[in-house]
């Protein structure tokens, strides 16, 4: 089973336990797992609640809002997941197999705690549905009160994998053995490897249940940054230059951008200044725009070409003096900003 979780979705079983410690429940319910999910920043499911335009804080405190901060609560090898809880992981096992993904991401557990929010558990002949316990149930009626739709949401998580940002992990996740029970067993196989490595290494104590649930289980790093997610369609942003470097090349076609990297890679002094222009015997193929330079990412070109392209991002120029043309710039050139919420379509100008 837990092959089949990216890095960041363990992690945030690990943080739901911490966050139902914090507030002295004795078990981890829906709204811990929320709560967990929320410290991730930098995840799909972080992109799709931003997209939808509910932020983390909000979710955060509309979550404390609702619960009761307890005195008595245990955090340890007692802690279990609630039903409800268990009911959420094996929604997003199957919101994973609606979308024909083979691993299990942030987003699938977003889907799962708005799904079970909604009251959609698929229900089959003979088949039983936990009933909650007083006061359960949180995430779902938080989400849904926030706007958290499961329609909205599956069509945001769609539309990131559709352009390919929306993978966690660099690395494929192997396939596990099964869905039964997935999260019958979860807490136990996750602090049953943290309680063997803290009796065999003092030096554990250091380190928090979830950095080394990451390490043990994802093998990162105890204080590695979250691995960057790459822009979708619609994102704002700004040009950023390399070290040094105070321009960027915004190529004006994908021959272009294939050209400016072919020139790059052989360090072709004269071929780099014919594409810019700075050459009395062409025109520019490539422009040169100062670095700060506001731009909006368009269709990605991965699904339209291969080689070169699939470094490239296609823009438009939302500031300076190419504004409102588009081009092709190379992906690490975009400093994401954030999404664009400027309602759509455009209302017609008076």
């Amino acid at each position: 089973m837990w092959q089949r979780f990216t890095e960041r979705a363990r992690r945030i079983v690990f943080f739901a336990q911490e966050e139902a410690g914090k507030l002295g429940d004795n078990d981890v319910s829906t709204e811990h797992l929320l709560l967990g999910l929320v410290r991730e920043n930098n995840c799909v499911a972080a992109r799709v609640l931003e997209r939808i335009g509910v932020s983390r804080d909000q979710i955060r405190d509309e979550v404390e809002r609702q619960v009761e901060r307890n005195d008595e609560g245990r955090l340890g090898e007692d802690m279990q997941l609630t039903p409800l809880a268990k009911r959420v992981i094996d929604l997003a096992f199957d919101e994973a197999r609606m979308l024909n993904n083979n691993y299990i991401g942030t987003e699938h557990l977003l889907l799962g705690l708005v799904r079970e929010g909604e009251g959609l558990v698929g229900r089959r002949e003979g088949e039983g549905v936990p009933s909650p316990r007083e006061g359960e149930g949180v995430a779902g009626r938080v989400l849904l009160e926030l706007g958290v739709n499961l329609d909205r949401a599956r069509r945001e998580v769609k539309a990131l994998q559709g352009t390919h940002w929306g993978r966690e992990d660099a690395t494929e996740p192997r396939t596990g053995s099964g869905h039964q029970s997935q999260g019958q067993d979860l807490l136990a196989h996750l602090r049953q490897l943290v309680r063997m490595w803290r009796e065999a290494d003092p030096k554990a104590a250091e380190l928090t249940d979830a950095e080394m649930g990451s390490i043990l289980l994802g093998h990162a790093e105890p204080n590695a940054e979250p691995e960057d997610i790459a822009p979708a369609p619609g994102d704002l942003g700004t040009l950023c230059a390399a070290e040094g470097r105070d321009r960027v090349e915004v190529a004006q076609s994908p021959a272009d951008f294939e050209a400016l990297m072919d020139v790059c890679t052989a360090r072709d002094a004269h071929g780099y200044h014919e594409l810019t222009g700075d050459s009395e015997h062409a025109a520019a193929r490539v422009l040169l725009l100062k670095a700060g330079t506001e731009v909006k990412a368009l269709v990605t070109p991965r699904d339209a070409g291969e080689g070169d392209l699939r470094r490239a991002l296609h823009v438009r120029i939302l500031s300076g003096t190419y504004v409102g043309k588009t081009g092709w710039i190379h992906r690490e050139s975009f400093e994401r900003t954030g999404p664009d919420t400027t309602p759509f379509p455009p209302t017609a100008s008076e």
